[in-house]
This record gives C-alpha cells, structure tokens and sequence, in this order.
C-alpha cells in the first residue's frame, strides 16, 4: 500500500473506513453496526447524537462519540449544516481473526476536557525533547491504554489510536516510522504539510477535510504551514500503544543530544519515547 494524497481515493487498512458526511437541519442519518465502532468527529458545525440507551448529546467542532457495535444512534445538525467525520472499525481478536460484537465500550470525549500530553508528569519534564519529537499540544482522545502518561480520555477498541493535534506554523515532529501500523491524518482545519520517505523527500499539501495514508515502514512527519489555527486528527490503526511501535531516524537522535541535556533524555525513556537510531526504509 503506498501512501496516497489528498484528491484520490483513499485505502486503508483492513477493518477501517473513513467518509465525510455533511448533514443539514433536515437531515437525519441512522448510524449502527453490528460487528464494527463508530467513532464520529465533528469538524464544523454542531451535531446532536441520540445513541440508543443512551443521554443523548450535542457534539461541538472537535468533539468526539464512540459507538460500540450493536448501538444505534440518529444525528442530525443543530443549525444549518455540520460536518462529521464517521470512522467505522472492526476489532481484531487476538490471533488476528475478526471479533464480532466487541466490548462494550464508548462515550463521549470533549476536547476541551483533555488533558494535553506535553502537561503530563514526567513528560513535561523534557520540552527539549518534545520540541523535537512532538507536535505543540497532543491530545489523545481514544485508546485502548488506560494507564501510564499516554493515557486516553476514552478506552476504545485494541488497535486504534486516536489523537487531536493542534501546532503552531513551522512546528510537529521529526521523521519517524511506525514499524507496524498504518497512520491516517485528517485535516480538520489549517493546512499540513505531509512528507514520506527516506528522508522525507515526499510531500503533499493538506487542508480542511483531506486525508493521507501512511503504511507501516514509511519514514513521515507533518508541520503546520499558513495562518492558523491548525487542528489535525492522527488516526493509528494496529498499534495498542503508539509509543512502542515508533522508531526514530539517525538524525533525530543527534538533534537531541544536541538540545537535550542527557537528564532529560532519560526521563523521556522513562516516560516510554523510544529513541533509537534505525536504518532508512528502502
């Protein structure tokens, strides 16, 4: 699977799909899956979700509401229109076969109530590190790590992470590459520049509603470009913990023995970033 920008069709993983559904005050769509999440991402706009057994909600730009299989749920726009992105996922059990019904898990998750990561302990001891290896404010929204400075305001199903990402213009993190997974980013608002490759000699440019697949053993990064404000939304697919399954290039580690003092490098060990020099991908 190569990467593939903005414009085109886009593939992904086994067991995910994406769309961008744009509904109106007289629009009322019926989400519900039997085997499959629903993880539902309003971009602009305000949507009331009525999931069944449920209170229901009303989801403001940036929110986010996971659906477990088997529930469904109405939405439709509060206001003249909305847009909504809708991700469905299929969770793996283990050995790899498709689990059917899942767990019930799902909720809720305010943006504005999560905790960014760069103000967690011991992360915030180690900015040096952070200006290199991470966008300004990460926040993970859904994960299926509950506990440790990774933690995620929401479980979800094993094998999906999903993150919000805001970052000044000229800032996110330097090239890396998830060994295993497959990385999706969404713009939400602003403009990305995506870049793949051995050395990131690839590039493509994202605004409000594009979307890039990032296939495991690419090299990528991502930097806000333009005027602001800048939000992303990282979706990983076949990683229970994100960090584990990060490697960084030869490069990046000199650049942080070069602004890190070797206490803050350790500290980020202990805080699980992996930093370790690797070979280019072919």
């Amino acid at each position: 699977m190569d990467p593939i920008g903005a414009g085109d069709a886009v593939v992904g993983p086994p067991g995910c799909s994406l769309g961008w559904r744009r509904l109106t005050r007289t629009t009322t769509c019926v989400l519900e899956d039997n085997v499959a999440h629903h993880l539902v991402v309003v971009r602009s706009g305000e949507l009331a979700l009525r999931p069944r057994g449920h209170e229901p909600v009303v989801l403001l730009p940036r929110d986010a509401y996971l659906l477990p299989p088997a529930t469904a749920c109405h939405v439709h726009a509060l206001g003249e229109e909305v847009d909504v992105l809708c991700l469905t996922y299929q969770e793996r059990a283990p050995g790899g076969a498709w689990a059917y019904g899942g767990r019930e898990r799902g909720g809720l998750v305010r943006s504005s109530g999560v905790r960014p990561l760069r103000e967690r302990i011991p992360i915030r001891w180690a900015p040096a590190i952070h200006d290199v290896l991470s966008p300004r404010t990460l926040l993970p929204l859904v994960g299926p790590v509950a506990w440790g400075p990774g933690r995620f305001a929401l479980r979800g199903p094993q094998g999906l992470v999903v993150a919000l990402v805001t970052t000044p213009t000229g800032t996110g993190p330097a090239l890396h590459v998830h060994t295993q997974s497959t990385e999706i980013f969404v713009v939400l608002e602003g403009t990305f520049r995506i870049v793949w490759g051995e050395e990131g000699e690839h590039e493509v440019l994202l605004h409000a509603g594009d979307v890039v697949v990032i296939p495991p053993g690419y090299n990528r990064a991502f930097e806000a470009v333009g005027e602001g404000p800048h939000w992303l939304l990282p979706i990983v697919v076949g990683a229970d913990d994100e960090t584990e399954d990060i490697a960084w290039l030869p490069a990046v580690e000199r650049r942080l023995r070069a602004v890190a003092h070797p206490v803050q490098v350790a500290i980020a060990r202990r805080a699980r970033l992996r930093i370790a020099a690797r070979r280019p991908t072919s």
